[in-house]
């Protein structure tokens, strides 16, 4: 239905390349398309969108992405930010807005929509990034999902050794010592939505 949507709201004035509903595919759709600008949700299965963006920009850094979200959280609208993003834009805003935000990042400029208060995107700005790699993130979102050791190993295409090596580490730099308290911390920073996490 968002994709739906979007192609009625874009279509008239932009060419849409390709349209894709997890983070890898947005990834790969992105490293064969090479578009002006791509609009990218949060939450995505596999690979949630602003890891999925960090990944676009380490290969590209000038790629325009505008997250499109229902979330209007700081932690969240920070860390799409912190990621690179060039617009920050709630789902529930005006068609409208999401217009002005694709021109304004392709103008070269940043658009955050007005509903994400200005004070809690500075204070977001000075708390301290989640000091993780994109490897432990993917492990983290994908753990928290609900997914064992062997299933995340072929879903990454890494051996199960490498995925518990990724897992010790995280878990050791974060200071957790369950899955539970693993869930709460990707939730708090963003890296997944609470609906998204699954029992392991």
């Amino acid at each position: 239905m968002v994709l739906d949507g979007l192609r009625r709201i874009l279509g008239e004035d932009y060419e849409i390349v390709d349209a894709v509903t997890d983070g890898h595919a947005l990834v790969d759709a992105y490293r064969r398309h090479r578009p002006d600008a791509a609009i990218v949700d949060i939450s995505m299965p596999g690979l949630n969108g602003i890891d999925a963006m960090r990944k676009i920009l380490a290969t590209d850094p000038a790629a325009r992405i505008i997250v499109l979200t229902m979330h209007n959280g700081r932690e969240y609208a920070a860390a799409a930010l912190r990621g690179g993003a060039r617009g920050y834009v709630i789902k529930a805003a005006a068609a409208d807005e999401l217009v002005l935000a694709l021109r304004t990042s392709l103008r070269g400029k940043c658009y955050v929509s007005p509903t994400v208060s200005g004070e809690l995107l500075a204070a977001s700005e000075h708390e301290p990034a989640p000091d993780l790699t994109v490897r432990q993130r993917e492990v983290l979102q994908l753990m928290v999902e609900g997914h064992r050791v062997k299933t995340i190993a072929k879903m990454m295409h890494v051996s199960p050794k490498t995925v518990e090596y990724h897992k010790y580490r995280l878990m050791k730099q974060l200071h957790l010592r369950t899955t539970a308290e693993a869930v709460q911390y990707a939730v708090r920073h963003g890296i997944i939505d609470s609906s998204q996490s699954g029992d392991t």
